[in-house]
């Protein structure tokens, strides 16, 4: 199961992303929690110290006809780069990224690019993966959600959110990305309706959830009590999850 989560910057990408690792997690899954934003914020909010370093040269390079014209080096494959470079945050939640942006030097194509191709080709079973996508619809654009067994696409009751969620999701149509709409930061009824009259009837709802403001301006989201209205949101989009992870054995039986 490969969850993508987009949405424009601000829907809470980064922290449905994190408490939706944690929870999958916790649930007995293993999970492979992917920051594809350049600028990173999904370690820090699954409590890793915050770190700008990209992967270590021996993981990539260059070679025509990719991505900005790297991946990942030969004889490197896609579950050997999860295993060297990705960060233990508990016995079942793994965390990859490419650094940030902002870090000196840091030539971020060369690192997106390899960590790109883990989340394309990496298909260990019994693994969940959870990507927190960069804000808005270029990552999507660029294919970026391709691989991606379902889309959460997150969108606030708002004219700037859902303009650029249904950008999104005309994109992840096209590409035929299963998707789920959620919504975020609801405030109420009618922040479902509009939600629901711009992309369709939503799955579920993240609720406006002052303890997430607190948590973050803390820093990481370990803290935050499992039964804030916005964790037990998130737990219900877990279920979905697996629920979609089980699609054929239930459509089987």
């Amino acid at each position: 199961m490969r969850v993508a989560v987009v949405g424009k910057g601000g829907s809470g990408k980064t922290v449905v992303a994190a408490l939706l690792a944690r929870c999958l997690a916790e649930r007995g899954k293993r999970v492979l929690a992917v920051d594809l934003d350049t600028n990173p914020g999904l370690a820090l909010s699954l409590g890793l110290p915050v770190d700008d370093r990209p992967l270590p040269d021996e993981a990539v390079e260059q070679r025509e006809g990719t991505p900005y014209g790297w991946t990942l080096a030969a004889g490197v494959e896609p579950a050997e780069a999860v295993r060297r470079y990705s960060v233990l945050v508990t016995d079942e939640l793994r965390f990859l990224g490419f650094g940030n942006i902002a870090a000196a030097e840091h030539r971020v194509g060369r690192y997106l690019t390899a960590v790109r191709r883990v989340l394309d080709e990496f298909r260990e079973p019994g693994w969940v993966t959870v990507a927190d996508l960069e804000a808005g619809p270029a990552t999507p654009f660029e294919g970026f959600t391709r691989s991606a067994t379902l889309a959460l696409l997150l969108a606030e009751a708002t004219p700037a959110s859902l303009m650029a969620a249904r950008r999104i999701r005309s994109i992840l149509d096209d590409d035929g990305t299963p998707t789920a709409v959620v919504v975020t930061k609801g405030r109420g009824a009618d922040d479902v309706a509009r939600v629901a009259a711009a992309l369709g009837p939503p799955v579920g709802v993240v609720p406006w959830d002052p303890k997430v403001r607190a948590a973050e301006r803390r820093g990481p989201l370990t803290d935050l009590a499992t039964e804030s209205p916005a964790a037990r949101a998130v737990r219900d989009l877990a279920h979905l999850v697996e629920r979609e992870e089980h699609r054929e054995e239930l459509i089987a039986g």
